[in-house]
């Protein structure tokens, strides 16, 4: 065999091995089952779709489970806090009846310790000689007998000439109180010895006191009471303002403004 004929011969082998190539790739490229390989084995593209499914159900599965348990865990801690308001609530009462216990108690003390004090304003007294005048001046102006164990000066610095004196007795105090009426038409006043609570009360009652004379009704004014046209109102520590005393029908209690 020539040269030529070997060359020939070489080339349509080269040419069919190229065809029957080609003709495997078209095959695989038309087969309807494609074929992947995985760990040395065949899969198809049912066995891939089957495994993409499994893993998302899996999927699935585990964010079901997530968010039950971040269900669980917020429901724990809304328990939790539940449970510490309730606690702080109920330590919160208790804190606030200690104290109001503690406050009606410094109440009754401050009360018990001005109990036979008096306020007298608008006297002229002598500095270092509050006790003798005050004295002198309750005898003359009350015509009744009283011992002023101590006076001092307040309200130092004003225009108002107001001293603390402190009667000797109950009895004797309440005979300057009943007394005081003699200084009707003077400037000086003789008023209780108030604590800074009863003050405010007072002032309180007396704003009420000046709306209804506004209105041109008959007002008496008394410690922590008040009559408006004959019917009397006392205060009220609750509602915070007067209430109408032994009523009989119902009626409007008067505010404290």
């Amino acid at each position: 065999m020539s040269l030529a004929d070997k060359k020939r011969n070489r080339s349509d082998e080269f040419e069919e091995i190229e065809e029957e190539s080609i003709g495997r790739n078209k095959k695989v490229l038309r087969s309807p089952n494609l074929k992947l390989r995985k760990g040395g084995e065949e899969m198809d593209s049912g066995n891939l779709e089957h495994m993409f499914k499994m893993m998302m159900e899996q999927m699935m599965v585990e964010m079901r489970k997530n968010t039950e348990e971040l269900k669980i865990e917020i429901k724990n801690m809304r328990e939790e806090m539940q449970k510490r308001e309730k606690k702080w609530n109920e330590e919160k009462k208790m804190l606030e009846k200690r104290i109001e216990v503690l406050e009606d108690k410094a109440e009754r003390e401050e009360k018990r310790r001005r109990r036979n004090n008096i306020v007298v304003k608008n006297v002229a007294i002598e500095v270092g000689k509050e006790k003798e005048e005050i004295q002198t001046y309750i005898e003359n102006e009350l015509k009744t007998k009283v011992e002023i164990k101590r006076a001092y000066r307040i309200n130092q610095g004003t225009n108002i000439e107001m001293f603390v004196a402190e009667v000797g007795s109950w009895e004797q105090k309440q005979q300057v109180m009943k007394k005081k009426h003699n200084l009707k038409g003077k400037k000086t006043i003789i008023e209780n010895d108030l604590t800074p609570k009863e003050r405010q009360i007072q002032k309180q009652i007396l704003e009420i006191g000046k709306v209804e004379r506004d209105k041109e009704r008959n007002v008496k004014i008394g410690y922590q009471k008040i009559t408006i046209d004959g019917i009397l109102y006392v205060w009220d520590e609750k509602e915070q303002g007067v209430k109408e005393q032994n009523v009989t029908r119902k009626r409007g209690n008067l505010a404290k403004n």
